[in-house]
């Protein structure tokens, strides 16, 4: 409608006016929010999963069937995650090459982070079992940890066994020795563990999408861990008594012996509960697993002083 001087405009018309330009502002302002985050990615590589990918990759076609973590699963994760650290922590892992595990004096508890989640999301939705690079995950705030995991069935079964990709990656302490601790020593085959129980990794994000891959029903499960660990030279953690190096700014959790918590992180990414006791699921008739390690880093002062006394 134009108007000419002299004109009024009711109220119904002017707050639907007020609708539509209000509607127009959230829509550019969500673009605007969606291309910056999208460049701030392209700006590590243009090979950054949320830069090279928009959603569900070529490979999956229409053959996805079940994808995503939500809040329940989310909170499982992280209670798993938690519930290992404090085990190492506490010095209550008997298993190594030699066991028992070193005690921890300043291990973190870890808490669940939606940007490492959708990043390791958009990992998932390719339906391909590899790992991105380094910088094709990195964040603003850090770089990123990775691990995988992927099983394969011949039967059609939706159960999500997070609880099956987190044994797998833990268990690899059976064989750590723990005088690769400090000085860290890396080691691929071992890397699913290093990474799980690394001291100041404190943020864990992960993705899951379930597939069909020719005669095989797939679950990918992928978890992006920040600050990512494996740092050659640098140390897995401190030994000594729990809680006794926390770092600045955390104290020792209630909920999780062992483990120091950051002040600034809600009480609500501490506390909640898994939404069910988690349990393995029997194995299909014909099943096979993968683990997979995204890499390590090198802590370069250490290595410029190695090379310095040598």
């Amino acid at each position: 409608k134009s108007l000419v001087p002299g004109d009024q405009v009711s109220t119904r018309e002017l707050t639907m006016c007020q609708r539509s330009l209000l509607l127009l502002l959230v829509v550019v302002t969500w673009a605007g929010w969606a291309g910056g985050q999208t460049s701030q990615y392209c700006s590590f590589t243009p090979k950054h999963t949320m830069c090279k990918y928009s959603s569900v990759g070529p490979r999956c076609g229409s053959k996805v069937q079940t994808r995503g973590v939500g809040p329940r699963e989310a909170a499982d994760i992280v209670h798993q995650h938690n519930q290992l650290r404090s085990r190492v922590a506490m010095g209550q892992e008997r298993r190594g090459v030699p066991g028992p595990q070193p005690k921890a004096a300043n291990m973190k508890l870890m808490v669940w982070d939606k940007e490492l989640a959708e990043v390791a999301q958009r990992h998932a939705d390719q339906c391909l079992f590899k790992h991105d690079c380094a910088d094709c995950r990195r964040v603003s705030r850090f770089s990123v940890g990775q691990n995988i995991f992927v099983s394969y069935q011949s039967n059609y079964d939706t159960s999500i066994q997070w609880d099956r990709a987190l044994k797998s990656w833990y268990d690899e302490v059976a064989l750590f020795s723990p005088t690769n601790i400090q000085p860290f020593k890396f080691t691929s085959a071992l890397g699913h563990y290093t990474q799980m129980v690394w001291f100041s990794t404190d943020r864990v994000g992960c993705g899951y999408t379930m597939y069909q891959e020719g005669g095989w029903w797939k679950k990918l499960y992928t978890c992006n861990y920040g600050p990512g660990g494996n740092i050659i030279l640098d140390r897995m953690y401190t030994r000594g008594t729990p809680c006794s190096s926390c770092p600045t700014d955390t104290s020792c959790s209630s909920k999780y012996p062992g483990l120091c918590k950051n002040s600034t992180d809600s009480k609500q990414t501490e506390t909640p509960e898994p939404a069910t006791t988690s349990t393995t699921t029997p194995l299909p008739d014909k099943t096979d697993t993968e683990g997979g390690y995204g890499g390590f880093l090198i802590n370069m002062s250490a290595l410029r002083a190695f090379f310095t006394n040598w």
